[in-house]
C-alpha cells in the first residue's frame, strides 16, 4: 500500500484464481477502510511467466501463439528477442498487454522466456470502487486462452 496505490503480489507457489481472489479483495477492503479513495484511476492484473521448454531449438509455434516470426529474408535462428503488442478489450475499455522476451536460460538445453501479460484500464475513471470486482472477472487471464 502507498498513496493512491494498492499492490497485490504473490510468489511461487502460485495459488489458483479461487484462492487468490480473496486475497486481492482482502488487500482491496484494507486499502479502502484506509485510503478512502474516490474513484479508480488504474485498475489492473499482471502476470509475469517464466516458460522453461526442454530441448533446443524449440519450436514455439507448437507452444504459444503469441510469438517471433520473420520473413525469409531475415535470419532465421533461435536467438535473443524481444516482442510486444497491445491488444484493446471492452470496446477499448481495456487494453492488454503482451511481452515475450528470451531469457537467459539457467539449464542447458532449456528454452526459456518470459511472457508478461499486463491487462489494465486503457481509460481512467471508467470502473468504479464498487465494480472494481466485476473488473477483475472479466480481464483477461492466462487461464482463459493460449498465449
Amino acid at each position: 500500500m502507498g498513496p493512491h496505490l494498492l499492490a497485490v503480489n504473490h510468489l511461487k507457489p502460485y495459488p489458483t484464481w479461487q484462492e487468490f481472489l480473496p486475497l486481492i479483495r482482502k488487500g482491496f477492503d484494507a486499502y479502502c477502510s484506509v485510503a478512502h479513495p474516490k474513484n479508480i484511476q488504474r485498475i489492473g492484473l499482471r502476470y509475469v511467466n517464466c516458460i522453461e521448454i526442454p530441448g533446443e531449438p524449440v519450436v514455439l509455434d507448437e507452444y504459444l501463439t503469441f510469438r517471433p516470426h520473420v520473413g525469409a529474408a531475415l535470419l532465421q535462428n533461435d536467438g535473443p528477442f524481444i516482442l510486444g503488442i497491445q491488444v484493446p478489450f471492452e470496446h477499448g475499455r481495456d487494453m492488454l498487454q503482451l511481452e515475450l522476451t528470451r531469457a537467459a536460460a539457467e539449464r542447458p538445453a532449456v528454452f526459456t522466456a518470459i511472457l508478461d501479460l499486463d491487462c489494465s484500464l486503457a481509460k481512467p475513471g471508467q470502473v468504479s470502487l464498487d465494480s472494481a470486482f466485476e473488473w477483475v472477472q472479466i480481464a483477461p487471464r492466462p487461464h482463459r486462452g493460449r498465449f
